[in-house]
């Protein structure tokens, strides 16, 4: 358009809600509800389909409690009986504790079962 016209300028907005905003979003919630998260990872997992109460007492030491920062929060637990997907959020003091709490699921692939595949990370 000139300077002298007048009339609505095109404007393309390519906003998208992804996947790491939408950790986010569960991020702020939790950091709303207890600390702020210094560290976080977040990775969609393969295992075998189990029941939701059986992937709990799996990450029960681990579990995010609402207390403990350097925790492990499931979520995308929609198709973990039928697939075995799911994703999980690591939470932590520091990024040594991430490391750790990803070590932990990974010993978890000998000790549950699991057929881990981290198929997307993101850190903060």
């Amino acid at each position: 358009m000139l300077p002298d016209e007048k009339g609505l300028f095109p404007v393309e907005n390519n906003a998208r809600f992804n996947g790491s905003s939408y950790v986010s979003l569960i991020l702020d919630n939790i950091e709303k509800l207890t600390a702020p998260i210094p560290c976080w990872k977040f990775m969609k997992i393969k295992t075998s389909p189990c029941s939701f109460i059986e992937l709990k007492k799996l990450l029960k030491p681990n579990l995010f409690d609402g207390v403990n920062v350097n925790s492990i929060f499931p979520y995308n637990c929609e198709a973990l009986a039928d697939t075995g997907n799911f994703s999980v959020i690591l939470l932590a003091d520091d990024i040594d504790n991430i490391s750790k709490l990803e070590q932990t699921v990974k010993e978890m692939e000998v000790k549950g079962g699991f057929l881990l595949r981290s198929k997307f990370s993101n850190s903060n």
